[in-house]
């Protein structure tokens, strides 16, 4: 039998439903399904562009690539000099009509982001809003693929399949609506990728890059920065800090020195009043949940989310304490905390859900370790991850995002890897496993060269 054939056939099974499941989550069945699914999202969009529908053409109601009209909108603001203005809500609104040509648009895609991240859409902004589109989107993609590349040496999984786990992250509908939709979470993704494996290797300077660029979305990077301080990671927590003051600079450069005033002012009121009632049907968070639950501003959501968010908090810090990024459970620790950032985030929304590609990874390195295969109930659990993405358009059906689902279970599978008893012999083992062997289906790899910078995936 074929090294191909082996991996492909079912594991080892304890009744039929279970060889099922096995024979129908086969690399190539997985691989053939997740083509399928990218090349007709992808059809749809291009079909989408191809015919002008939405805002690209004067009188659309609802804009295609809608998220992209506020970033580029804010840059032509900052393109015509009047950065000063950008975080004016009538500014921003005469500035999107003149992007789609349409006098009479009485809509708003409110740019709540620093003012730094105006400055690569000022360039953008010298192209009309459909070239403009044409070169973002790929970028985002490339992204998306960059951040599989940058784990691929710090994780057997995706160095045992890359090109299947690229394929699933590209099509990932939160991932896929939003980066076709014009978002930044494919950046976002390649920031939090970054961080993670130049932490594994002991890069501290390279993580620091990474996390200061992740400083646009700052619900994400300050906690990450408050567990490094935690953890006495000097020099990550001083390169973020240089990156985030040449940003800052940026920001000083397009929009003056009071830009985080205006854009706190913004963020935290209109905006964030605005999005509850606009977008609450796509928050996964635990405050934009209890909202859309119980009414925004309701004193039962709060006291709800408070409680809950609080035991968030006091496992991922619990959890956290301990945790050196060579050791062996490094990989789920900081899975525990992408998913706990979302879940206490106040704005998340389904499109970041796709974060949570780095916590499956990992809990997948965890579940494939010492050549054992995954179980039934462990293929259902990603199949059926994978599938509920398809349903963050049911949100305002529901009332309640689906997708609000997926960070809760994966904080739970994280903690519950985390807790898992590891006795002597699989300790042992775990310290004595030979840096050649990756595990998916049994794969081996020929030795390569270590290195000083190596994170140790064996052990601590």
């Amino acid at each position: 039998m074929t090294t191909d054939q082996a991996n492909d056939s079912p594991a080892n099974t304890t009744g039929p439903r279970a060889a099922l499941i096995s024979r129908l989550t086969t690399p190539r069945r997985l691989m053939l399904a997740v083509i399928v699914v990218f090349c007709i999202t992808l059809g749809a969009q291009i079909r989408a562009v191809w015919l002008h529908e939405g805002a690209f053409y004067a009188g659309g109601e609802v804009p295609l690539g809608g998220d992209l009209l506020a970033f580029y909108s804010a840059g032509l603001i900052v393109a015509e000099g009047d950065g000063e203005h950008l975080y004016d809500l009538d500014r921003q609104i005469a500035a999107q009509k003149q992007a789609i040509g349409d006098s009479g648009f009485d809509g708003l895609l409110p740019f709540a982001y620093p003012a730094f991240v105006a400055a690569p859409y000022a360039l953008l902004a010298r192209l009309p809003l459909i070239p403009a589109y044409l070169v973002v989107t790929p970028l985002m993609l490339a992204a998306v693929v960059a951040a599989v590349a940058l784990l691929r040496p710090v994780s057997p999984t995706v160095r045992a399949r890359p090109v299947l786990v690229t394929l699933a992250a590209l099509a990932s509908q939160p991932l896929a609506a939003a980066t076709l939709g014009g978002q930044t979470v494919g950046f976002s993704l390649l920031c939090c990728a970054g961080t993670y494996a130049a932490l594994r290797r002991d890069r501290a300077v390279t993580a620091g890059v990474w996390l200061g660029l992740l400083l646009y979305k700052p619900p994400l990077a300050v906690p990450l920065l408050a567990l490094l301080l935690c953890r006495r990671q000097w020099r990550t927590v001083a390169v973020a800090g240089a990156v985030g003051l040449a940003l800052f600079l940026v920001g000083v450069a397009v929009a003056g020195v009071a830009w985080p005033w205006r854009f706190l002012d913004l963020a935290g009121g209109t905006f964030a009043e605005g999005d509850a009632a606009a977008n609450g049907m796509n928050m996964i968070s635990l405050l934009g949940v209890a909202e859309q639950v119980f009414g925004a501003g309701s004193s039962w959501a709060w006291g709800t989310a408070g409680v809950l968010g609080l035991g968030v908090l006091v496992v991922v810090i619990q959890a956290w304490r301990g945790a050196r990024a060579d050791g062996h459970t490094f990989p789920l620790l900081f899975g525990l905390v992408i998913a706990g950032v979302l879940l206490l985030s106040p704005h998340a929304l389904f499109y970041e859900a796709c974060l949570l590609i780095l916590p499956i990874i990992a809990l997948l390195d965890a579940w494939q370790a010492h050549g054992r295969q995954l179980a039934a109930w462990q293929r259902s659990i990603l199949t059926g991850a994978f599938a509920l993405g398809f349903g963050w358009q049911f949100g305002a059906l529901l009332g309640v995002q689906p997708v609000a689902v997926l960070p809760v279970a994966v904080a739970v599978l994280s903690w519950r890897a985390l807790r898992q008893p590891r006795n002597g012999a699989s300790a042992h083992a775990e310290r004595i496993l030979p840096r050649n062997q990756d595990f998916l289906g049994g794969i081996t790899y020929p030795p390569r060269r270590e290195s000083a910078h190596d994170g140790h995936l064996g052990g601590d």
